[in-house]
């Protein structure tokens, strides 16, 4: 027997599939203890999990923490402005957009799909190696891109 499905029920199974695998983070477990917390989770369920979600905005301002090394996807947006994080060294995905504004970040290694805008100006950030998809626009001004070798999707590019 074949089952015929569409893309939409597609992309549906296959992200029920991936959240399975991954953490839900409390949003009461203070930004700065998500790593910490996550560990213990993961030791205490007995569960392999590959990483954490939130499934809202992350928001991260001036310093206050300085690594989130588990964060495999952010439901919504994601603020970083004046952080000190220099990598997101899990990050698949992002519902919503990035800015990175003023921002020490140089990686995000595996990141592979922004929902909506990439904001990358003036950005530390080298290369961009797995990223597939932008939904909206990109903004490259005056960042220190190189190589996207992967992008098959994005709205508009400005700066490069």
């Amino acid at each position: 027997m074949k089952l015929i499905i569409t893309e939409s029920q597609y992309r549906i199974l296959t992200e029920s599939d991936e959240e399975s695998q991954l953490f839900e983070m409390s949003t009461e477990v203070p930004i700065n203890r998500w790593d910490k917390a996550f560990l213990s989770a993961k030791k205490v369920d007995g569960i392999n999990y590959e990483g954490y979600y939130i499934s809202g905005d992350l928001l991260l301002v001036k310093g206050e923490v300085k690594s989130l090394d588990y964060l495999v996807k952010v439901g919504g947006d994601m603020g970083l402005y004046e952080c000190k994080i220099k990598s997101f060294p899990s990050l698949k995905k992002v519902g919503g957009g990035i800015n990175t504004k003023e921002c020490e970040l140089e990686s995000l290694p595996e990141l592979v799909e922004v929902g909506d805008s990439l904001n990358l100006f003036q950005s530390k950030i080298i290369n961009l190696d797995s990223l597939v998809r932008v939904g909206k626009n990109l903004d490259l001004s005056y960042s220190k891109i190189k190589s996207l070798p992967s992008l098959k999707k994005v709205g508009i590019v400005t700066g490069k």
